[in-house]
């Protein structure tokens, strides 16, 4: 139920970022490091969760990969405690073009609808 709540939040906000991707580069440049720094630790936790949560117990090399893609986000997740690292990672996104950030959306999307389909 969880997972099927979590997916359909991933649909919306990915056809939300696709429809408006300045939107998303106004709210990482106006945001302080800190707060977003928070943001994306508890992002890229659920992200491996889902990941992990929607694989756990199926069968075959695909979900395999998808649950270690899983595991390595949550690894990924302390990564962004440092600050230098952010930081770093942050102005990197922000000065990405329009088409960079409605590709992340299309991405946001298919991961959205890659949860629907598996649970």
């Amino acid at each position: 139920m969880f997972l099927k709540l979590l997916a359909f939040i991933w649909v919306i906000s990915g056809i939300v970022f696709l429809i408006k991707p300045l939107w998303m580069r106004g709210m990482l440049q106006k945001k302080g490091a800190k707060k977003m720094r928070g943001i994306f630790f508890g992002l890229a936790l659920v992200l491996g969760g889902a990941l992990i949560g929607a694989t756990w117990g199926k069968e075959g090399i695909l979900y395999k990969m998808v649950m270690i893609a899983g595991i390595v986000g949550i690894v990924k997740a302390f990564f962004f405690l440092n600050a230098k690292a952010s930081e770093k990672v942050f102005e990197w996104f922000a000065g990405q073009s329009i088409i960079f950030f409605r590709l992340c959306a299309g991405a946001q999307l298919g991961f959205g609808l890659f949860l629907l389909y598996v649970k």
